[in-house]
């Protein structure tokens, strides 16, 4: 009778134990399906919100040389897509491998506006290569070969594999236009050699040689108000010499 007895015992633990496992796991079954839902739910959502949001205005700022239609085609934005996922890092990433675009900034206004903000790259003057013209940018990289020259750009015409003179002629041409000299005249920068830099300035010949470019220059404008206050022919001028400046004057015949 007592082995029996144990043996009901053991059998109805055994029953129980097994009803708490299907009980169990229909618990966590019913918590998988509420889950599942759960996150059906929330995608249909995010599908309905983002076709509610999407991008009807779209602001380009600090645009200078390129043109707001430029800046969208470059960047891959346009209206109508979702604002959600739009992505402002790809976007940017698209921008900046323009040569013409430095840095740029990406913000999303909610529920239908992005605002996108370009520093471009200032061009500095034109690089010549036979009768092709490239503007380039103050380190000396190529922007854009251009057609036709541009009037407010110096041109820079020196030898191709000197790149000593290139980052000269590039100081001396961000000063010109630094600080407005020559306004609205045709300049060239000429030279075989940093030391022998020469500006030619509406056919003026100005030999400048190396450093100290802003120094030399107002040099320059006080020297050539007195050449036109007397009128004086001149062949060249001359300012590579420390506080001297030599004026060759042209002769008769």
């Amino acid at each position: 009778m007592n082995r029996r007895r144990r043996i009901n015992r053991v059998q109805k633990r055994s029953r129980i134990l097994s009803l708490l496992k299907k009980r169990g796991l229909w618990k966590v079954s019913a918590l998988m399906v509420l889950l599942l839902s759960f996150v059906f739910i929330l995608k249909l959502l995010y599908m309905e919100i983002s076709e509610r949001l999407t991008v009807r205005q779209i602001q380009v700022i600090g645009n200078h040389l390129l043109s707001d239609r430029e800046i969208l085609s470059m960047g891959g934005l346009k209206k109508g897509e979702s604002i959600l996922s739009l992505k402002t890092s790809e976007v940017r990433k698209r921008l900046i491998q323009s040569s013409w675009i430095k840095e740029a900034y990406i913000r999303k206004e909610l529920p239908h506006r992005v605002l996108v903000y370009v520093q471009e790259v200032k061009p500095v003057a034109l690089l010549q290569r036979g009768k092709r013209f490239y503007m380039i940018d103050r380190e000396g990289n190529i922007l854009e070969e251009i057609k036709e020259k541009v009037s407010f750009l110096p041109v820079i015409r020196i030898s191709r594999n000197h790149k000593g003179l290139l980052r000269e002629a590039l100081l001396l041409a961000r000063v010109i236009r630094k600080e407005g000299f020559f306004p609205e005249s045709e300049i060239k920068i000429e030279g075989t050699k940093p030391e022998d830099l020469t500006i030619v300035v509406d056919g003026r010949i100005i030999k400048i040689g190396k450093g100290k470019y802003r120094d030399k220059l107002i040099r320059l404008v006080q020297v050539e108000k007195k050449i036109e206050n007397k009128a004086i022919p001149v062949e060249f001028v001359d300012l590579r010499f420390d506080k001297r400046v030599i004026v060759r004057v042209k002769r008769e015949g």
